[in-house]
């Protein structure tokens, strides 16, 4: 299971990457309700 030369990506990528749209979303959600979380 050390096929890292085949993924386009590693864990750790994909995690920043998931994590950081989960913000985005979360940012966005929060921008479309003005200011109904804050």
């Amino acid at each position: 299971m050390t096929q890292q030369a085949k993924q386009p990506f590693t864990w750790g990528e994909l995690l920043a990457w998931a994590i950081l749209a989960f913000f985005a979303w979360l940012y966005w959600e929060a921008y479309q309700m003005q200011g109904g979380i804050w």
